[in-house]
C-alpha cells in the first residue's frame, strides 16, 4: 500500500459522541488517504473493526490498527496493517529471530507495518531491525492529543529523518493547517492528525479534513 497524503487517525472514543462510522465517512469524504483506528483506553471490538473495515474497503481507503497486532493478524477485510509505538514493539517478539519471523508472517498475510519513532536513532533501529513499510516521526510540534509525548523534534530533525529513511516518513505531532506546507517541504510523505480533523459534526470533520489534505497536497503538487 502507498503511504501518502493525509493519514487521519480515528481516535476512540470520539471527542463529540459521534458514531465511529459517521466520523469515518466524514474523514473519507474529506480526502484522507489512510485511516488509523486508535483506541488507547479499551481494546478494539472485532465487530466494530469489521464494520469499519467494510466501510474503508468500499471507499478504497486502507485502514490500519493502532497497537492491535493480534487483531490485525485475523485478516479482517479492510484491515491493511498495524502501527506500533516504541512501547509496543515487544508484541513482535524477542529481538532478532523472533521479530524477523513475526515480520515475515505479517508480510505473508499482506499486512503493512508502521513504527513510531521519536529520534534519529530510533528511526535507524526500526528500519534496520524491523523493516517497516513506513515510520511515524515526531512529535514535530507539541501536541495536545498526547500530553505525555516525547520531546519535540522540530522541522530540522524531520528533514534529516526524511533524507535518512528508505521508507515513507509520516510526520506526527501538532500537525495543523498552519504547518502542513512546512512539513511537506521537509520531505514527509504523509502527515498524521487527530485534533486538526476532529469536530462536533460530520460536516465540520469533512471540511477540516479536506482543508488539511489540500494544504499538504498543494505543495507536493507544485514541486
Amino acid at each position: 500500500m502507498k503511504i501518502s497524503g493525509l493519514y487521519a487517525i480515528l481516535d476512540l472514543p470520539g471527542r463529540h459522541s459521534l458514531a465511529p462510522a459517521t466520523v469515518l465517512n466524514a474523514l473519507i469524504l474529506g480526502g484522507a488517504s489512510v485511516i488509523q483506528l486508535r483506541s488507547k483506553h479499551a481494546p478494539l471490538e472485532p465487530e466494530l473493526v469489521a464494520a469499519l473495515g467494510r466501510q474503508c474497503m468500499a471507499a478504497g481507503v486502507p485502514m490500519i490498527l493502532n497497537d492491535e497486532l493480534e487483531l490485525a493478524e485475523r485478516r479482517i477485510p479492510g484491515v491493511a496493517g498495524v502501527h506500533l509505538g516504541q512501547g509496543d514493539l515487544s508484541r513482535l517478539g524477542l529481538p532478532s529471530e523472533g521479530r524477523s519471523d513475526r515480520r515475515s508472517s505479517l508480510r505473508a498475510a499482506g499486512l503493512c507495518l508502521g513504527i513510531s519513532t521519536h529520534d534519529l536513532r530510533q528511526l535507524r533501529v526500526a528500519i534496520d531491525e524491523l523493516a517497516p513499510d513506513y515510520v511515524g516521526f515526531g512529535p514535530v510540534f507539541s501536541t495536545a492529543s498526547k500530553p505525555d509525548h516525547d520531546p519535540v523534534v522540530g522541522l530540522e530533525a524531520l528533514a534529516r529523518a526524511c533524507v535518512l529513511s528508505q521508507v515513507p516518513v509520516v510526520a506526527i505531532g501538532g500537525v495543523n493547517l498552519d504547518n502542513a506546507k512546512a512539513l511537506s517541504r521537509c520531505g514527509a510523505a504523509s502527515i498524521a492528525s487527530i485534533g486538526a480533523v476532529a469536530g462536533p459534526s460530520a460536516a465540520v470533520i469533512r471540511e477540516r479534513t479536506f482543508a488539511l489534505s489540500r494544504a499538504f497536497a498543494g505543495v507536493l503538487n507544485s514541486q
